[in-house]
């Protein structure tokens, strides 16, 4: 496994993708910086193209519904 795809098993075990899409419907009422949104769009944009991630919503239905519903 790479370093990349170690890092994103962490990151999911963290529920980093909820922070992150809560972090998002939060700057719809409060003022979020910039840099803190397009980092956060970012980094979802990885975490979501990798195959540990890919692996993991195919396992887990109802969280990747719950994502969906976000």
């Amino acid at each position: 496994m790479s370093i990349k795809e170690d890092l994103v098993e962490v990151l999911l075990k963290n529920k980093m993708i909820d922070w992150i899409l809560k972090l998002m419907e939060r700057s719809t009422t409060t003022e979020i910086h910039t840099f803190s949104l397009d980092f956060g769009s970012a980094l979802l944009a990885n975490i979501l193209h990798a195959n540990t991630t890919l692996d993991f919503l195919e396992k887990d239905p109802s969280f990747t519904k719950s994502v969906y519903a976000a």
